[in-house]
C-alpha cells in the first residue's frame, strides 16, 4: 500500500509539471548530478557517459575501466571527476588511490597526486567514503593544499558525514567548493529514486540550485534515462556540476536541509514556486 501511495505522489508531480509549468528558460533553477563509483564496471559506466544532458562522472582512481570510461565522458561533453577514495568510520576496503589519517603529509600529497595522473580530463574531485577522513582538520587543509596546486580544480563535498570539515577546508585554501545537497539511492528501489529526485527538483526552486549524487545502479540509471529530459518541464535547468560551484561563489545562498522535505504535499507545493 505504501508503494502504490508513493507512486501516485511521484506521478502527481510530474502530471502537475505537464500540466502546468513553463519550460525553463536560462534564469530557471538549477540541478547538477554526480554520478560517483564509476571505472570499476564498464558497463554502467557507458550507461552513464549515454545518458542525456551535462552530468559529472566520478572516476575512481586505479580501477580496470578509468581511463576508457574519463575519455568517453570527455568525449560526449561531461565533466570528468576524481573519486578520491577516503578513509571511513567503519573501516570500509578503500581500494587503490586511498588516503588515510595515519599518513603522513607527504605520502597522502604522493597518494592525490597519483590519482589526479591516472584520470584524463579532470575537472574536479569529491570525496569517496570518507566519514573518518572528513571529520580531521589537519588532514583535509593537506587535502586541499594538494588540489590547490593544480589550476582550475573545484572540490566537491560528498558529506558522508554531518561533522565534515572539507567544504569549509576547501574553501579556507581558495578553491572554488561546494557541497552535495541529496544522495538519489542510498535506498536503491525504484519509487525511492524517484522520490528523492523530486526532492531535488523541489529543493531546486526552494533555493534556486540544487546537487545530487547518485551511483551507476539499475534503478537510478533507468529513472535518469527517462526523467532528465523532463526536467524542463519542472522549470529547473540540468547545468554542469561546474557551473553550480561558480553561480554558489557568486551568488551565496543559505542552503536548506532537504531531509526537512518529507511530506508529499510539501513537494508539491514548492514546485508551484
Amino acid at each position: 500500500m505504501l508503494r502504490t501511495a508513493l507512486d501516485r505522489y511521484v506521478l502527481g508531480l510530474w502530471l502537475l509539471a505537464w500540466a502546468g509549468m513553463v519550460v525553463a528558460g536560462p534564469t530557471a533553477p538549477t540541478v547538477s548530478l554526480i554520478i560517483d563509483d564509476l571505472g570499476v564496471a564498464l558497463e554502467p559506466g557507458l550507461r552513464v557517459v549515454a545518458l542525456p544532458g551535462p552530468l559529472a562522472c566520478s572516476i575512481l582512481p586505479s580501477t580496470p575501466h578509468a581511463t576508457h570510461l574519463a575519455e568517453a565522458a570527455h568525449r560526449a561533453g561531461k565533466e570528468v571527476m576524481l573519486h578520491l577514495p577516503m578513509e571511513a568510520e567503519e573501516g570500509l576496503f578503500l581500494g587503490q588511490g586511498g588516503i588515510t589519517h595515519t599518513m603522513t603529509h607527504a605520502a597522502l600529497s604522493r597518494v592525490v597526486r597519483m590519482d589526479l595522473s591516472l584520470i584524463p580530463y579532470v575537472r574536479g574531485v569529491n570525496n569517496h567514503m570518507g566519514s573518518l577522513l572528513t571529520q580531521n582538520r589537519t588532514t583535509m587543509a593537506w587535502v586541499m593544499a594538494d588540489l590547490r596546486e593544480r589550476p582550475g580544480l573545484f572540490f566537491i563535498d560528498s558529506r558522508t558525514t554531518p561533522a565534515t570539515v572539507a567544504l569549509e577546508a576547501a574553501q579556507a585554501a581558495g578553491l572554488s567548493a561546494t557541497r552535495r545537497d541529496l544522495f538519489l539511492d542510498n535506498v536503491p528501489q525504484p519509487v525511492d529514486v524517484r522520490i528523492q529526485f523530486a526532492r531535488l527538483v523541489a529543493l531546486a526552486r526552494l533555493q534556486g540550485t540544487a546537487v545530487g549524487i547518485a551511483h551507476p545502479r539499475p534503478a537510478t540509471l533507468d529513472m535518469l534515462k527517462e526523467m532528465l529530459p523532463r526536467l524542463a518541464a519542472l522549470g529547473v535547468r540540468l547545468v554542469p556540476i561546474s557551473e553550480t560551484v561558480a553561480r554558489r561563489a557568486a551568488e551565496p545562498t543559505p542552503l536548506h536541509n532537504p531531509y526537512s522535505i518529507h511530506a508529499a504535499e510539501d513537494v508539491l507545493r514548492l514546485t508551484k514556486r
